[in-house]
């Protein structure tokens, strides 16, 4: 009996525990939306993307990579597929210098072992292995380093892309003056 009733104990709990946790992250999920809401009634029509260190952000609040990739797949395709290289790039880049690191500390410690190996002897095996692996790790950490540098310089092309597009799409209303062959004209722009 003792074992039936904390057997149902336990699984009720279990239950209102998972009941507890889908609620809140549904309250959660409400509560990001309409900030969300807010933020966009807040924010001008074509706002534009500030870069900082490499993070992004509009009038101050800082962007996701998700909010960036959905703002310039709206607005400028060409911008997002730029934004989207770049950041692949990147992405290799990282994952050049892991792999580089990895082999130059290989390679190093191939050498290492050879070294403490020859300890009191005269002769030279001659086996390159661990310098191989370190000149093959320093090549991939300089083109990881090459790929991620040019990854973030392609990232802020595709913001300067989006920014130049944002501002020829702005209404500028106001006087202008030119000067004419035949004179001065004046006119209303709106």
């Amino acid at each position: 009996m003792n074992r039936t009733f904390y057997s149902l104990l336990i699984c009720l709990t279990i239950i209102l525990l998972f009941e507890n946790v889908v609620s809140a992250q549904s309250v959660e999920k409400k509560m990001f939306t309409d900030s969300l809401e807010k933020k966009r009634e807040i924010a001008p029509l074509y706002p534009n993307i500030d870069h900082f260190l490499n993070k992004y952000s509009i009038n101050g609040r800082f962007l996701r990579t998700k909010e960036i990739m959905d703002r310039l797949s709206i607005s400028d395709s060409t911008a997002f597929y730029q934004y989207k290289k770049g950041r692949d790039g990147q992405h290799i880049g990282v994952g050049l210098i892991a792999g580089g690191a990895g082999l130059f500390l290989i390679g190093e410690v191939v050498v290492l072992a050879k070294v403490l190996g020859n300890i009191g002897t005269s002769h030279d095996n001659g086996s390159p292995a661990g310098a191989t692996f370190m000149i093959l790790g320093g090549g991939c950490l300089l083109t990881g380093i090459v790929k991620t540098i040019t990854g973030g310089q392609e990232k802020r092309k595709a913001i300067t892309t989006y920014n130049q597009a944002m501002y020829l799409k702005r209404k500028r209303v106001g006087l202008y003056i030119h000067p004419g062959l035949t004179g001065i004209s004046a006119g209303l722009r709106f």
